[in-house]
């Protein structure tokens, strides 16, 4: 299957960013949550690790808005220009990077709007009740009926605060509004610090894809990923837009099961695009916009962890200019050179070169050996590296072969 690359004048659904309404605002009830006790990041600089997906966000309870009546007393109505309501919470905590709010549904009017927005930044994020019911039936029809499945979690957008208001149109009940914010996830590593690099770098050894002038082209199809398990903690992998046979445009997205394996984590799911340096060796990074994030989640179409792989299709659009990877359903050649772009510990885009070592398996989830290629085990192609290497967030890139000059996924 050949590349498809999304077109410049690409136009996608109405961008869910919107530009903060004019005239004055809402007054929100404001929660503090202080800062985050010590041992939710202790291993931050160490490189928590969940399978080789690092730990960004910890999940921080709220008793204030843990259930709807809580939340409903809190709530404060006011009209607005069209004849409807609007309420606002505004949640803090002291040293965040940003908030994402896990907000509970059990009930919304229909026409309402979450927005969501942040100090400092011009815009704000729009989810409307239907495309909130919308997520709880997919996660449901996936077989999750417990609060997760319910849960919608916010777009981070940086900064030590976060503000919901819910909108509600004219003639829509307020006690309609069936909803809480029991937890908070609080992101405790710096994802807006020189583009989207994290304050725990990656190793010394890595290389960055503006160095390698045969891996630079396909970096537009690999994508970081931020998205939060049931249990409300965040966490960061690589994940890689893939072409079909049809070149419709579908945005199908492969990554690894042990980054998200079920639907509730896959609706959660944030990707950064061009996530890179400007040069070689240099220091600048793009400067990415909010338009370079993808908020939107994705469905999840399989999970496999017998081969660790996870098949999405993202349900926004990617960017302009982004790539849909090639792929080739062939095995390497023994001690051919094989390659990976990737975000190790959630820095800009690295490259990494090793050669292929034939079929290997993974016994009692750790063990890696090298086994036949007829064994039942035999899931996994082996790869030493040679320059560069992986590291915890590189999870769930691409094995890149290279066939007449182009780039295929393994």
């Amino acid at each position: 299957i050949g590349e498809h690359v999304q077109p410049k004048d690409v136009r996608g659904d109405i961008s869910p960013l919107k530009p903060l309404p004019a005239g004055p605002r809402p007054v929100p009830h404001q929660i503090g949550l202080g800062a985050l006790p010590a041992q939710a990041s202790t291993h931050t600089k160490s490189g928590t690790v969940m399978i080789g997906a690092p730990k960004i966000s910890a999940s921080r309870n709220v008793s204030e808005t843990a259930d709807v009546r809580g939340t409903s007393t809190v709530l404060s109505w006011s009209p607005t220009a069209d004849g409807g309501r609007i309420a606002a919470l505004r949640f803090t905590a002291d040293g965040a990077y940003g908030l994402r709010l896990g907000v509970l549904v059990h009930g919304l009017p229909l026409g309402a709007v979450l927005r969501f927005s942040a100090d400092n930044v011009d815009r704000a994020y729009e989810v409307t009740a239907q495309q909130i019911f919308q997520m709880v039936q997919r996660n449901e029809s996936a077989g999750d009926k417990s609060d997760a499945a319910r849960t919608y979690w916010s777009p981070n957008l940086g900064g030590e605060s976060a503000t919901m208001e819910i909108v509600l149109p004219p003639g829509a009940p307020s006690d309609g509004v069936q909803i809480a914010v029991p937890r908070v996830s609080h992101v405790f590593v710096d994802l807006a610090k020189d583009g989207l690099k994290s304050g725990d770098a990656s190793g010394t050894c890595e290389q960055d894809i503006a160095c390698s002038l045969e891996f630079l082209p396909m970096s537009s199809s690999v994508a970081l990923m931020d998205y939060v398990k049931e249990d409300g903690n965040g966490y960061l992998c690589t994940g890689t837009l893939m072409n079909d046979r049809a070149s419709d445009g579908i945005p199908y997205f492969l990554t690894a099961a042990h980054c998200i394996s079920s639907q509730a984590q896959a609706s959660t799911l944030t990707t950064a695009w061009n996530i890179r340096k400007k040069t070689c060796g240099g220091a600048d990074y793009y400067q990415n916009s909010l338009d370079d994030f993808l908020f939107g989640g994705a469905a999840l179409l399989t999970a496999n962890t017998s081969t660790d792989a996870t098949l999405l299709r993202l349900n926004d659009a990617p960017p302009p200019g982004a790539i849909f990877a090639a792929s080739y359903p062939a095995t390497p050649q023994f001690s051919e050179d094989l390659g990976t772009i990737h975000h190790p510990k959630g820095d800009a885009q690295k490259y990494s070169v090793g050669r292929y070592r034939g079929a290997y398996g993974i016994f009692f989830g750790d063990f890696v050996r090298p086994v036949d290629a007829a064994d039942s085990n035999a899931n996994f192609l082996g790869i030493t590296w040679r320059l560069g290497a992986t590291e915890p967030g590189s999870s769930g890139s691409p094995l890149l072969m290279k066939l007449n000059g182009v780039q295929y996924v393994v």
